[in-house]
């Protein structure tokens, strides 16, 4: 596939000021919230991103394959697999969907490949702790969770039943993993301990109501609370100790205090983020966050490779930068928490909808 192009210099495709009237906001704006810039444009819907630290920046694009772009913008397929969610440790991790063997391959940097696993029923987040276990989310499906432990890296076990799990971080500091609940109105940031994955306790919540695609549990919405929900896709545990959320549903980027699970929005009128990354070894944008995003597709369909390249104009924003230059203490995206320098702003009250939306939304992602 040819390269695609960069999106021409600074050209910012979000524009907002952190005012009362901030559309679909549920929180306030951090005090450092920036505007999203479009790193790469294209008609690829993008699914997940990971740094190697050395120059490279690896993302999923739906039905394509994974790319690898340069800090210059410059964008080749590096692996045809059609990963879901990927993760660097000593090489590029990808898993891919039933299709392909609903298996996880590890890449070399030179595009070599070995199955690590194969024949699970998870295919969505992915995260490492420090001994090298890895752990794999599917956000509708039991086991929610399984575990490929490092001892037997060709084997797999179920680890945890939260439904609706998606995105993962290891948390090194707390011994536990980091989970960003998808399919449910309240929005929940949960951690489970490593060492007992019984031992679950909410972080965050970050918007209100009753409505979970959960079978068995309660579906319909709570009228007394009708918040629109997040649906949150991907997380990250930032150099700053603080949690990166994607809102796929609500647009938004959120900064979580894992403290006291005080949220704001560092960005927002994103379409459909499904991941975010803290940039590491990646020329001058190392600690400006990485945001890949669906465009507006649902990601369902057939989706065009890019050919001719696509002008700025002529595709959607895919992949975005946000500039906040976070001090990276050489260390990667999935770091031990550290102590945030400073509380967030307490969450506003959320604005309320119309409460039958939440269900549609949630069911949205669920398909994905």
């Amino acid at each position: 596939m040819p390269p695609l192009r960069k999106a021409l210099p600074l050209l910012v495709l979000v524009a907002w000021a952190p005012t009362a009237a901030a559309g679909p906001l549920t929180h306030e704006p951090c005090e450092d919230a920036r505007a999203a810039e479009a790193f790469i444009s294209t008609t690829l819907a993008m699914e997940n991103l990971a740094f190697d630290g050395a120059g490279a920046l690896y993302v999923s694009a739906k039905g394509v394959g994974v790319l690898a772009i340069t800090p210059a913008g410059d964008a080749r397929t590096f692996a045809p697999a059609d990963a879901h969610g990927i993760v660097w440790r000593d090489a590029l991790y990808v898993n891919v969907p039933a299709a392909q063997g609903r298996a996880v391959l590890r890449y070399e940097p030179d595009g070599t490949f070995e199955t690590l696993v194969e024949g699970l029923p998870a295919h969505n987040g992915m995260a490492f702790d420090a001994e090298g276990n890895l752990y794999v989310s599917r956000h509708n499906t039991r086991p929610s969770i399984v575990r490929v432990p490092a001892g037997a890296p060709h084997e797999w076990a179920p680890w945890s039943d939260v439904y609706g799990a998606n995105g993962l971080a290891y948390d090194g500091g707390n011994a536990s993993l980091l989970v960003a609940v998808s399919l449910e109105q309240s929005s929940r940031i949960l951690r489970i301990s490593l060492a007992d994955p019984s031992d679950v306790r909410t972080v965050a919540t970050l918007s209100l109501g009753g409505v979970s695609l959960e079978p068995g549990v309660a579906s319909a919405p709570d009228p007394s609370a009708p918040a629109r929900p997040k649906a949150l896709d991907d997380l990250t545990l930032g150099p700053d100790g603080n949690i990166y959320a994607a809102a796929f549903a609500t647009g938004e980027i959120l900064r979580v205090d894992p403290r006291d699970g005080r949220a704001c929005v560092v960005a927002a009128d994103l379409q459909e983020p499904s991941s975010v990354r803290v940039a590491r070894g990646f020329g001058p944008y190392d600690g400006d966050l990485f945001v890949t995003a669906y465009g507006g597709t649902t990601g369902m369909g057939p989706l065009v490779p890019v050919a001719p390249p696509v002008q700025p104009a002529e595709g959607r924003p895919g992949l975005f930068r946000i500039p906040l230059g976070l001090a990276l203490p050489g260390v990667g995206d999935d770091a031990a928490s550290r102590e945030p320098p400073h509380p967030q702003r307490a969450a506003a009250a959320p604005h309320a909808i119309v409460a039958l939306l939440a269900a549609g939304l949630l069911a949205r992602l669920a398909r994905r």
